[in-house]
């Protein structure tokens, strides 16, 4: 099959009013789950049930290595932060996918093993805008 990329091509960057955050420099995880609303519109008769498309929405989901140094990831994560996610899964190469999301952060999450590497965690879900699918 061609065209596979390994997820190490990553590119996946958070801007806010205080500037850019590169997601991918110690990422484990990220996915995009883009999402439908549906509307119920049986009635009568209708033996099965009868939808219509309603709100499109997304979330992207972000988890990687906590940095020991300095608070910018943690201020550019806060709840409440609005800006854009840019996800480039196979890297910045033209033609490639690069998906833009107006978003805004639900928070950090931090996750904390007593005997491994701790790890921030953030989802951020479309705000206020349409997300834009694209190609470098």
């Amino acid at each position: 099959m061609a065209g596979e990329f390994a997820g190490s091509a990553l590119v996946a960057t958070w801007t806010t009013s205080t500037g850019t955050t590169n997601l991918q420099t110690d990422f484990r995880n990220v996915s995009y789950t883009p999402s439908l609303e549906l509307i119920d519109a049986t009635a009568g008769a209708d033996q099965y049930r009868q939808s219509l498309p309603s709100f499109s929405g997304a979330e992207f989901s972000f988890a990687g290595i906590f940095p020991n140094t300095g608070t910018i990831l943690q201020a550019q994560l806060k709840e409440g932060m609005t800006g854009t996610i840019v996800y480039q899964p196979a890297g910045t190469a033209a033609g490639f996918t690069k998906i833009t999301m107006p978003a805004i952060s639900m928070g950090a999450a931090y996750n904390q093993p007593y005997n491994d590497i701790v790890e921030i965690a953030c989802t951020f879900t479309v705000y206020n805008g349409t997300v834009v699918y694209g190609t470098n």
